[in-house]
Protein backbone atom coordinates (compact mmCIF):
# COMPACT_ATOMS: atom_id res chain seq x y z
CA UNK A 1 0.00 0.00 0.00
CA UNK A 2 1.14 3.16 -0.86
CA UNK A 3 0.76 6.26 1.48
CA UNK A 4 0.84 9.69 0.34
CA UNK A 5 3.07 11.68 2.19
CA UNK A 6 1.27 14.31 4.85
CA UNK A 7 2.51 17.18 6.57
CA UNK A 8 2.73 17.14 10.34
CA UNK A 9 3.77 19.95 12.55
CA UNK A 10 6.07 20.02 15.01
CA UNK A 11 6.55 23.03 16.85
CA UNK A 12 8.11 25.70 14.06
CA UNK A 13 8.74 23.08 11.94
CA UNK A 14 7.20 21.18 9.47
CA UNK A 15 7.95 17.27 8.47
CA UNK A 16 7.00 15.39 5.79
CA UNK A 17 5.68 11.89 6.78
CA UNK A 18 7.88 9.10 6.04
CA UNK A 19 10.43 11.06 4.48
CA UNK A 20 11.81 12.65 7.88
CA UNK A 21 12.46 15.99 5.58
CA UNK A 22 12.48 19.65 6.82
CA UNK A 23 9.56 21.94 4.83
CA UNK A 24 11.17 25.32 4.72
CA UNK A 25 8.20 27.61 5.14
CA UNK A 26 9.14 31.60 5.62
CA UNK A 27 6.83 33.19 8.28
CA UNK A 28 6.78 36.54 6.49
CA UNK A 29 4.16 37.97 9.95
CA UNK A 30 7.17 39.29 12.20
CA UNK A 31 8.52 40.74 9.37
CA UNK A 32 4.97 42.59 8.21
CA UNK A 33 4.81 43.97 11.46
CA UNK A 34 8.40 45.43 11.39
CA UNK A 35 7.62 47.28 7.96
CA UNK A 36 4.71 48.71 9.16
CA UNK A 37 6.21 49.84 12.44
CA UNK A 38 8.90 51.14 10.43
CA UNK A 39 6.53 53.13 8.51
CA UNK A 40 4.75 54.50 11.48
CA UNK A 41 8.04 55.67 12.73
CA UNK A 42 8.79 57.49 9.82
CA UNK A 43 5.01 58.82 8.72
CA UNK A 44 5.35 60.77 12.32
CA UNK A 45 8.79 62.26 11.83
CA UNK A 46 8.00 63.64 8.46
CA UNK A 47 5.05 65.29 9.74
CA UNK A 48 7.01 66.58 12.50
CA UNK A 49 9.64 68.11 10.45
CA UNK A 50 7.26 69.73 7.73
CA UNK A 51 5.85 71.17 10.85
CA UNK A 52 8.62 73.25 12.15
CA UNK A 53 9.20 74.31 8.41
CA UNK A 54 6.22 77.33 9.20
CA UNK A 55 7.15 78.38 12.76
CA UNK A 56 10.13 80.01 11.31
CA UNK A 57 11.66 83.55 12.97
CA UNK A 58 13.15 85.55 10.25
CA UNK A 59 16.73 86.54 11.74
CA UNK A 60 17.59 90.48 11.78
CA UNK A 61 20.26 92.53 10.23
CA UNK A 62 22.85 93.40 12.53
CA UNK A 63 25.68 95.82 12.24
CA UNK A 64 27.92 93.43 13.49
CA UNK A 65 27.34 90.88 10.43
CA UNK A 66 28.50 92.78 7.82
CA UNK A 67 28.96 91.13 4.10
CA UNK A 68 31.67 91.74 2.18
CA UNK A 69 30.96 92.65 -1.50
CA UNK A 70 33.63 91.63 -3.41
CA UNK A 71 34.64 92.59 -7.04
CA UNK A 72 32.97 89.89 -9.25
CA UNK A 73 29.24 90.38 -7.41
CA UNK A 74 26.58 92.10 -9.64
CA UNK A 75 24.90 94.37 -7.22
CA UNK A 76 21.08 94.73 -7.22
CA UNK A 77 19.45 97.64 -5.51
CA UNK A 78 15.80 98.05 -5.20
CA UNK A 79 14.07 101.17 -3.54
CA UNK A 80 10.68 100.91 -2.06
CA UNK A 81 8.91 102.02 -5.06
CA UNK A 82 10.16 98.66 -6.96
CA UNK A 83 12.70 100.26 -8.72
CA UNK A 84 15.57 98.22 -10.13
CA UNK A 85 19.51 99.58 -10.17
CA UNK A 86 21.95 97.04 -11.03
CA UNK A 87 25.67 98.02 -9.92
CA UNK A 88 26.28 101.79 -9.86
CA UNK A 89 23.23 102.86 -12.48
CA UNK A 90 21.58 105.80 -11.57
CA UNK A 91 18.45 104.78 -14.12
CA UNK A 92 16.45 102.27 -13.02
CA UNK A 93 16.32 98.89 -15.34
CA UNK A 94 12.70 98.39 -16.60
CA UNK A 95 11.65 94.98 -15.20
CA UNK A 96 11.20 93.46 -18.81
CA UNK A 97 14.69 94.17 -19.96
CA UNK A 98 16.24 93.14 -16.15
CA UNK A 99 17.58 89.36 -17.01
CA UNK A 100 19.11 90.42 -20.07
CA UNK A 101 21.48 93.60 -18.16
CA UNK A 102 22.01 91.06 -15.27
CA UNK A 103 23.54 88.77 -18.18
CA UNK A 104 25.32 91.44 -19.56
CA UNK A 105 26.88 92.14 -16.16
CA UNK A 106 27.55 88.50 -15.52
CA UNK A 107 29.49 87.89 -18.80
CA UNK A 108 31.32 91.43 -18.06
CA UNK A 109 32.55 90.15 -14.57
CA UNK A 110 32.27 86.24 -15.23
CA UNK A 111 31.20 85.44 -11.82
CA UNK A 112 27.48 83.61 -10.87
CA UNK A 113 27.65 85.76 -7.74
CA UNK A 114 24.83 88.39 -7.17
CA UNK A 115 23.49 90.72 -4.19
CA UNK A 116 20.42 91.81 -3.50
CA UNK A 117 19.88 95.18 -1.39
CA UNK A 118 16.19 95.72 -0.77
CA UNK A 119 14.68 98.71 1.32
CA UNK A 120 12.79 97.56 4.46
CA UNK A 121 9.02 98.71 3.02
CA UNK A 122 9.81 97.25 -0.76
CA UNK A 123 7.23 94.66 -1.90
CA UNK A 124 8.81 90.85 -1.23
CA UNK A 125 6.92 90.28 -5.02
CA UNK A 126 10.00 92.13 -6.31
CA UNK A 127 12.84 91.00 -4.28
CA UNK A 128 11.48 87.39 -5.19
CA UNK A 129 11.28 88.56 -9.44
CA UNK A 130 14.66 89.92 -8.93
CA UNK A 131 16.47 87.02 -7.47
CA UNK A 132 14.41 84.90 -10.16
CA UNK A 133 15.62 87.28 -12.86
CA UNK A 134 19.40 86.72 -11.00
CA UNK A 135 18.81 82.67 -11.26
CA UNK A 136 17.79 83.03 -15.26
CA UNK A 137 20.64 85.11 -16.07
CA UNK A 138 23.32 82.69 -14.86
CA UNK A 139 23.59 83.98 -11.17
CA UNK A 140 23.08 81.12 -8.83
CA UNK A 141 24.69 82.63 -5.74
CA UNK A 142 21.99 85.02 -4.47
CA UNK A 143 22.37 86.37 -0.78
CA UNK A 144 20.11 89.31 0.87
CA UNK A 145 21.89 92.75 2.09
CA UNK A 146 20.95 93.93 5.61
CA UNK A 147 21.73 97.01 7.33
Amino acid sequence: MIRKSRKHRLGKRSFTEGTGEVMGEINITPLTDVLLVLLIIFLVTATAASQTAFNMNLPLGSAQANLKVVNDTVIMSIDEKSNIYVQEEKKPVPHTSLVSRLKLYQVKKGTDKAAVRAASKTPYGTVVMAIDAAKQAGLEKVVLVTE
